[in-house]
């Protein structure tokens, strides 16, 4: 236990700078506390894995339930920061990590973490004793208005838009079931689990894009009269200019991430990404077999030229034939992976 011990001070040194040693202290006691309880729970023939990866879980989230309940303060590591910073400075922090990782060339995984710790980051309490003018001790809760309840109307909105399977699928999630018990319940195949999830995907991701979007609009409609509203065809005649997007957005006011939203809803792509994107597509098409015509060929033309452009077909056919079985063995391939996913999921889950 001695060494897991060690690597609970490792772990709480990601979270609290070491020389506020009163607050690591705890933090620490946190930690030591999730290590008991992983022990007490702990069975090699069960879980199958070492005793600190099924123990690690439980001591990062001891800490982070302190942190959540006594600071607002993290520490992340240097990469996790820079990139926490440049997703709040481009507007990007309600987004989801896939967009923000294709929108700033970042890994999906690094700007999971980058959005976990701004989240933390400014946790605090309402039940901190804070005061007002008159110099009377209240709760910061006490100061907070009673808004219109966002999030629960948003989740109605969401649930409203499902069908009955996508929301008997949701209950079942929620309830904690995992892949193979789902499928029973339900009596699903691997392809109809897959196409509820991609639809619940699909919908939720809509349905958050269309409330970004009503919010831009009120955004817009509220600037100053003197100030021009960037649209399409200014946004294009600006890029003809060869002005920057950076001059661009200090032109109009308008932040980084609302100019990728705005390109995003226009169908309008930044060279770079569709220059990538269409390598993806040159490598991953298979090549087409030219349509010749042999009635084209002059008369006069010998038997040896039209035996040439037959081999010359064979060939063609020969190579589509090859490109087409690798492209089955990818999707054979792509499908273990996601069996693979599901088996690890159901494996881990706590």
């Amino acid at each position: 236990m001695e060494e897991h011990v060690q690597r609970i001070y490792f772990e709480g040194k990601k979270f609290v700078k070491y020389y506020n040693k009163e607050y690591f202290e705890e933090v620490i006691q946190e930690g030591k506390i999730g290590l008991f309880e992983a022990y007490k729970k702990y069975d090699p023939h069960r879980y199958n894995v070492k005793f600190w990866s099924f123990a690690w879980r439980r001591v990062q989230g001891r800490m982070i339930d302190y942190i959540d309940r006594h600071s607002n303060f993290l520490k992340p590591g240097r990469t996790i920061a820079r990139l926490a910073n440049k997703i709040k400075k481009l507007d990007m922090v309600n987004w989801n990590a896939i967009e923000i990782a294709e929108a700033i060339d970042e890994s999906t995984i690094q700007v999971n973490k980058a959005l976990e710790f701004l989240r933390i980051k400014y946790v605090d309490s309402l039940n901190r004793i804070v005061n007002d003018d008159r110099g009377k001790n209240l709760e910061l809760g006490d100061l907070l208005p009673t808004p219109f309840n966002y999030f629960e109307t948003t989740e109605d909105n969401l649930w409203n838009s499902l069908n009955e399977d996508e929301q008997q699928y949701l209950n079942y999630k929620l309830q904690g079931y995992d892949v193979k018990k789902l499928q029973r319940a339900m009596h699903l195949t691997y392809e109809k689990q897959n196409e509820i999830e991609t639809s619940l995907k699909y919908k939720a991701r809509e349905l958050f894009n269309n409330l970004e979007s009503n919010a831009e609009e009120v955004r817009c409609m509220s600037s100053s009269q003197d100030k021009a509203i960037l649209t399409k065809a200014l946004y294009l005649k600006h890029k003809k200019s060869k002005m920057h997007d950076k001059d661009v957005c200090e032109k109009y006011s308008i932040s980084r991430g609302n100019l990728v939203k705005l390109k995003a809803s226009w169908g309008v792509s930044d060279p770079r990404s569709a220059n990538m994107k269409q390598k993806t597509l040159a490598i991953a098409s298979p090549p087409k077999n030219p349509v010749i015509h042999l009635s084209t060929i002059d008369g006069d033309t010998n038997t040896n030229q039209i035996n040439a452009l037959k081999e010359k077909i064979s060939q063609l056919e020969g190579q589509l034939r090859e490109t087409e079985e690798k492209l089955k063995m990818c999707e054979n391939e792509r499908e273990a992976l996601w069996k693979i996913q599901d088996i690890l999921r159901a494996r881990f889950i706590v």
